[in-house]
C-alpha cells in the first residue's frame, strides 16, 4: 500500500480525449499525452468537484479558462474525513429523504457511495476535459475539505469552485468564504449556468493583489478576444498616475482596454454589483463576494 493509498488518495490521468477513452487505471504520478493540437503543459487550473449545480459549473468553467491559459484541468474531490468518523459513531444515524425511515449509518454503505460519487464526478471531468480540449487529471483525497484545497490550490494557477452547495440558492457558501479569506490562489466562483464569458471587468485599486488581478485578466482577454473594461477607482489626484500604471503594466499586451475612472468616495458596492459579464476582484473586494451575482474571479 502506498502513501497515497494510506491517505485514501488517488489520481487518474488522461489526454484530452472523449470520457469513454479515459483510462481506467489509478496512478500518482500524472502522465498521460495530450494528443492532436492540445498544448503539453504542467500549469494547472485547479477544480473543486461535488455533486451541486453550481460545481458543475465551475468545471465548466474552469475547463474553459485551462483552454485559454493553456493549462492542465486538475479536479479535486475530497471525502470528507468528518462525514466517515460520524460512522463510527454509536449514535449516527441516516434518515431516508423517501420514506423518513431511520437506520444506523453504517462506513461500508458511505464507503461504497464515495466510490459511485468519484466516478461519477470522474466522467464529469472528461466530459469538460473533452469539450474544452485540455488535459485533465481527476484526484480523490480525504481529510478535512478546506485544508485538502489549500493545500492543492498553492501548486494550481487558480482554483476554480462552486459558489455555495447543492442545498442552497443564492449568496456565498461557508466553504466558498473561507477559501476566498485564506487561500493564496486566484479563486474562481461560479453558481449554477453560469460561465465565465462575455466582457471581461477588472476592479482595479493599485493595490499589490489589484496589479496581480491586472495581469491575469489582460492574458485572459488577450487569448480570449473579449473586450476588458478596467474601472480605476481613485480620487481626483490619483487617476491619472493610476491611468499611467496600468497604461504601462499593459505594454507587453495587445489588449485595447476600455477605461473607466470612478472616484473613491462613491458607492462601489452598487456600481460592482450592475456589472455585466465576468468581473475579476483584487482581494480588497473579499467582503463584497456574497452581495454579488454573477462569476467572479478573486485574485489575492
Amino acid at each position: 500500500m502506498t502513501a497515497m493509498e494510506k491517505r485514501a488518495g488517488s489520481e487518474s490521468t488522461s489526454p484530452a480525449s472523449g470520457p469513454e477513452d479515459a483510462p481506467e487505471e489509478v496512478t500518482e504520478e500524472v502522465t498521460g499525452e495530450v494528443t492532436g493540437e492540445v498544448t503539453v503543459t504542467t500549469q494547472r487550473v485547479l477544480v473543486a468537484l461535488d455533486r451541486s449545480p453550481h460545481s458543475y459549473a465551475a468545471l465548466r468553467a474552469a475547463a474553459q479558462l485551462a483552454a485559454t491559459l493553456r493549462a492542465e484541468l486538475h479536479g479535486l474531490y475530497v471525502e470528507d474525513a468528518q462525514l466517515l468518523r460520524l460512522c463510527n459513531s454509536p449514535f449516527s444515524r441516516e434518515v431516508s429523504v423517501l420514506t423518513a425511515t431511520v437506520r444506523p449509518l453504517r462506513s461500508v454503505e458511505i464507503e461504497r457511495k464515495l466510490q459511485v460519487m468519484a466516478a461519477e464526478l470522474r466522467r464529469q471531468l472528461a466530459y469538460a476535459a473533452a469539450e474544452a480540449q485540455v488535459q485533465w487529471s481527476f484526484h480523490v483525497r480525504r481529510g478535512g475539505v478546506e485544508q485538502e484545497l489549500l493545500a492543492e490550490a498553492e501548486n494550481a494557477l487558480l482554483l476554480g469552485l462552486g459558489r455555495t452547495n447543492q442545498f442552497a440558492r443564492r449568496g456565498v457558501g461557508s466553504t466558498a468564504r473561507r477559501l476566498a479569506r485564506m487561500g493564496s490562489r486566484p479563486l474562481l466562483l461560479l453558481g449554477q449556468r453560469e460561465d465565465f464569458r462575455g466582457p471581461l471587468t477588472l476592479v482595479y485599486t493599485g493595490s499589490a493583489g489589484a496589479k496581480r488581478a491586472l495581469t491575469l485578466t489582460a492574458q485572459l482577454a488577450q487569448q480570449s478576444t473579449q473586450p476588458l473594461t478596467i474601472l480605476l477607482v481613485a480620487d481626483a489626484e490619483q487617476a491619472e498616475t493610476m491611468h499611467s500604471e496600468v497604461a504601462e503594466q499593459l505594454q507587453s499586451f495587445t489588449v485595447p482596454p476600455n477605461l473607466v475612472t470612478i472616484d473613491a468616495a462613491e458607492d462601489q458596492t452598487s456600481i460592482i454589483k450592475n456589472i455585466t459579464g465576468a468581473l475579476v476582484l483584487p482581494g480588497d473586494y473579499v467582503e463584497l463576494l456574497a452581495e454579488v451575482e454573477g462569476p467572479v474571479l478573486l485574485v489575492p
